[in-house]
């Protein structure tokens, strides 16, 4: 009956931690499309801002603001945050499940 119980739970914890994965993994795709999209649309508006009042026509703005304003480096940028704010929430996960087994080794301890 031990053996059967442990199964359980082992089966238990698996699913859970598969279920956990899907939802970090769709949460972290809806927040990069949405990021993604703002940067696109900031860069838009910036782009034509840019164009129609500081230059007002069509000469070229300088060589660094159009590197800095191209959407591939936003692209990129944002990917960057994306992945540095996915693996901080992964470290503060990591970093909640060790406090917690700690604090279960300490109170087993005690008894």
């Amino acid at each position: 009956m031990t053996d059967c119980k442990v199964a359980v739970v082992v089966v238990v914890v698996v699913v859970v931690a598969v279920l956990v994965l899907v939802v970090v993994l769709v949460v972290a795709v809806v927040v990069t499309v949405f990021v993604l999209v703002l940067v696109l649309v900031v860069v838009v508006i910036v782009r034509g801002f840019w164009q129609a009042v500081l230059f007002r026509g069509p000469k070229a703005p300088p060589m660094l603001l159009s590197l800095l304003l191209s959407p591939s480096l936003m692209l990129f940028l944002s990917l960057l945050l994306f992945f540095l704010l996915l693996l901080l929430l992964l470290l503060l996960l990591l970093c909640r499940h060790i406090a917690r087994e700690r604090s279960t080794i300490a109170a087993t301890t005690k008894t």
